[in-house]
Formats: structure tokens, C-alpha cells, sequence
């Protein structure tokens, strides 16, 4: 769920909030609490370093 997560993100076409809910999150909060816990960044963290 991660990875996908991760592809989303890198294609930037979504928001953080459109990307946990399509990955079935009802929390975009906890979605991104999640996601630094596994990757060790936030999801607009992750997302600014691929798009800049």
C-alpha cells in the first residue's frame, strides 16, 4: 500500500487527501501519520522531492 502510495505521489496529478482515500484511508491524517512512520518522511515531504 506503500508503494502504491508512493507511485501515486511521484505521478502528481493527486493530493495527499485524493491518495488516502483512494488507497481506502477515511483519515487523511492517520494516512499520513502511516506513511512517515513507514518511509521516515511525509507524504508532501515525498512528494516536493520528486516534483522539484
Amino acid at each position: 500500500m506503500i508503494a502504491e502510495a508512493k507511485n501515486m505521489l511521484t505521478e502528481g496529478d493527486l493530493n495527499i487527501s485524493e491518495i488516502s482515500h483512494l488507497l481506502g484511508f477515511e483519515n487523511t491524517t492517520y494516512f499520513s501519520r502511516l506513511f512517515k512512520k513507514e518511509v521516515g518522511i511525509t507524504p508532501n515531504q515525498f512528494k516536493g522531492r520528486f516534483l522539484n
